[in-house]
């Protein structure tokens, strides 16, 4: 039962995170998960999906360091309310 969460949220987090089609002659849009992204996270896994994808945008030079600084302020706030880890 938890693999079969576990690829229901990675096949919904892929689905996020893959470009969509673009017009000829425009970019593709990338997905930058918000705050309210991170905070509304129901689970550990789905909060970890967000962090791999925020760290992978961070290193690959798509979002830079104020941005990265602020989500991961906002994923270890919500990592402290689901696990209860202060």
């Amino acid at each position: 039962m938890i693999w079969l969460a576990l690829v229901v949220l990675g096949a919904g987090l892929y689905g996020l995170t893959r470009p969509a089609s673009a017009a000829p002659g425009e970019g593709s849009v990338l997905y930058v998960p918000s705050v309210s992204d991170i905070g509304a996270a129901e689970s550990l896994p789905e909060l970890d999906a967000y962090m791999n994808l925020i760290g992978e945008l961070y290193i690959t030079g798509q979002i830079s360091l104020a941005e990265y600084d602020i989500l991961y302020a906002a994923y270890v706030a919500r990592f402290e309310e689901l696990s209860g880890v202060y």
